[in-house]
Formats: C-alpha cells, structure tokens, sequence
C-alpha cells in the first residue's frame, strides 16, 4: 500500500512537470510565431539565437526524460503489482495465501463487523486417497480445480483463501444462514458437475461453518478454532 502511495505521488509530479514544459514549448514557439521583431532579432542575433536554440533543446530534452520517468513508472507499477501478487496469493492454486488470511485475523480481531460474520472452513476430504491412486502431481491439479470451483462460487460473497495445506477458508460480511448455504449450494453444484465429468478422480469435501450472529463471540481467533475442532473433530 505505502509503495503504491509513493508511485501514486511520483506519477503526479511527473504530470504537473510534464504540464509545465508542454506550457513552456507551447509559449516558446507563440512568442516566436506571434512576435515578428522578436523573430528577426532571434535569426539576426547570433547569440540570441544560441540562447533560443539550447532553451528549445532544453525543453525538448525534458520532455523526453519526463516521457522515460513515465515508462518507468509504469514498468515498477507493474513489478510492484506482480510482487504484491506473488506476496498475497497461493503460488500453486493463485487464490489468497495463508498471509492473505493472516490479514484477515488482524482485520477483525475485535472488531463491531465480527457480529455479523460468516465463515466457513473446508478441505478435500478424500485427498491422500486421490494422491495414493493417482499421484502426488496429478492430486496437486485437483487442488487447483478445488480451488478454482470454491473460488467461483464464494468470491460473490466475500474472501477465499487457501489457509495453508488442504485447508480452505471463507469468511463473509453481514451473513446469515440463507447466505451461507447459498454458498454451498453454489460450490456444491460445481462439485457435482466437475465429478460428473471425473468420476474416477471424485473431490470429496468436508466442511463447517460459524454464524456469529448465533455464537456471539468476541475475536476472531476463538471463531477460528471452534470452526477448526469442528472439521477436524466431526465424522
């Protein structure tokens, strides 16, 4: 945030500086035009006529370092951009990583929004299965399946991330039990057709889910670990 700020700022100063010198060149060539003595005086004058001659170049060659500070600009723009994407999404499934759900414990910590939070914690159930009967490679590969699906289907209703390993996290804003099973069904039914289409590699899911509304509890962490004894407790 602090370096898109940074680049934000630069970018202005570059567009007041380019203002300036696009204001300088236009008035340079006016006065010339427009001012008939004073265009005499500058191709009789020899040293006149230097001075305009490095003034134009001068101008001109600010003009073309403001247009390679902007390309550079843009090119660390989008450096930055790609960091922050390496920093904040999963390498292998491109979904938020477990930094990015870090952020979103710190985020609600104690916060009013937590009454009325959703969340849901879910893993591939059947996957150390899968990796025995068809590898670890190609299990890799139904994780990022998985996680395009559960991205699909929860993205409309808040943040999906990948909570490390074979565990997956949803947490919605202003969520009730309509909502979340909303949620599920729209994961549910992207499931089925994914293993109507592979049903000897079936992704089995196992899941549990949070209604503060409904368990009133008071940091985000005590939500966590209820949700995480429950999908690794239950069945």
């Amino acid at each position: 945030m602090e370096e898109t700020n940074i680049l934000s700022y630069f970018r202005r100063l570059k567009v007041i500086q380019l203002s300036i010198v696009v204001l300088l060149e236009i008035t340079f060539f006016l006065i010339i035009l427009l001012h008939p003595v004073f265009r005499v005086s500058v191709f009789s004058n020899r040293s006149l006529f230097i001075l305009c001659t490095i003034t134009w170049i001068s101008m001109i060659s600010s003009l073309v370092f403001i247009v390679v500070d902007f390309i550079r600009l843009r090119s660390f723009a989008e450096q930055t951009h790609d960091l922050n994407r390496k920093a904040y999404l999963d390498a292998m499934t491109g979904i938020p990583n477990r930094y990015s759900c870090d952020l979103i414990f710190k985020t609600y910590g104690n916060n009013d929004q937590l009454d009325q939070l959703g969340c849901a914690m879910l893993f591939i159930s059947n996957l150390l299965d899968l990796n025995d009967k068809i590898g670890r490679d190609q299990g890799d590969a139904l994780i990022l399946r998985f996680c395009e699906l559960l991205e699909k289907a929860g993205s409309p209703y808040g943040f999906i991330g990948r909570n490390g390993g074979n565990e997956y996290l949803a947490v919605f804003d202003q969520c009730d039990e309509k909502k979340m099973q909303d949620f599920f069904r729209d994961l549910e039914k992207g499931l089925a057709e994914f293993n109507a289409s592979h049903p000897d590699t079936p992704i089995e899911t196992k899941h549990t889910y949070v209604l503060n509304s409904e368990k009133k509890f008071k940091k985000f962490d005590q939500l966590i670990t209820y949700m995480y004894r429950n999908l690794h407790t239950e069945g």
